[in-house]
């Protein structure tokens, strides 16, 4: 059995792991640092809606100007247990 990383890519072939709906970031060229959501993914061309207000039509990037970035959210959740001994 071949692992993973001995198996050839095909060319043309998209070399990254984005998917509509991911968060990223722009971290090559001009508009580094813009936030955006994945709304088409062909091949290593990346069609993003930026999160800015002066900017409303979609961006298209290749793969290696973006990066995704993920939003942590922290939730706190309280619970009284009463008559169980633990």
């Amino acid at each position: 059995m071949r692992s993973v990383a001995a198996v050839p890519k095909v060319a043309g072939e998209a070399s990254h792991a984005f998917v509509p709906g991911d968060m990223v970031v722009v971290a090559e060229g001009e508009l580094q640092h813009l936030q955006g959501k994945i709304v088409r993914v062909d091949g290593n061309k990346i069609t993003i809606m930026p999160k800015h207000e002066d900017l409303k039509d979609p961006l298209e990037f290749t793969a290696i100007e973006l990066k995704k970035y993920v939003i942590i959210i922290k939730h706190c959740f309280t619970s009284r247990l009463r008559g169980y001994v633990l």
